[in-house]
């Protein structure tokens, strides 16, 4: 008798074993789901970000760089492999130090002044005119959960064709007052 009472209380659990079975099995399908829904989001943003004209980073509110996209290393002139996703923005500032990007001065106290700007978060749009001739048109604007997102515009061919213009009319001008 006591036997079947043990038996009995077994099959009493079965039922449950059952059901935590099939809702363990659900949760585990559903994972997988939102796994490969991210996967394909975030290769949705990849293509996206290799698509535009633009570069762009992202740093976080600590200072790092934890997107950029192709555009952005070469626009810039960035090796990939000394600047991968985390890399502290210092690195980017030394790098163009180091090659001249900033001019002439103190390079530990141009990093140390463009670290201490992009640490207030704020927005930011400014031009500028790299060593090689390339004119960029940087523009940051920060994000809620801090850190700022920056685009860099090869603006090279406009600010080009605005100079001509110019030219243009000044020779116009002097042309017509002789």
């Amino acid at each position: 008798e006591s036997t079947l009472r043990i038996f009995i209380g077994g099959l009493m659990g079965v039922p449950i074993i059952v059901i935590a079975a099939i809702f363990m099995m659900r949760y585990i399908f559903r994972l997988n789901e939102m796994r490969a829904e991210f996967e394909r989001q975030s290769e949705l943003l990849h293509l996206t970000l290799g698509s535009i004209d633009q570069g762009i980073s992202m740093v976080d509110d600590k200072l790092n760089l934890v997107v950029m996209n192709d555009r952005f290393y070469e626009l810039l002139d960035f090796p990939v492999e000394q600047m991968p996703v985390g890399t502290p923005l210092r690195k980017a500032f030394e790098i163009n130090a180091d090659r001249g990007e900033y001019g002439p001065g103190d390079k530990e106290q141009i990093i140390n002044e463009r670290l201490a700007l992009a640490a207030k978060m704020e927005a930011h749009q400014f031009i500028r005119t790299r060593p090689d001739g390339t004119v960029l048109e940087i523009r940051g604007e920060p994000i809620a959960s801090g850190g700022f997102v920056t685009t860099y515009s090869d603006i090279t061919v406009r600010i080009r064709a605005e100079q001509e213009a110019k030219d243009a009319q000044a020779r116009l001008v002097d042309a017509i007052s002789v």
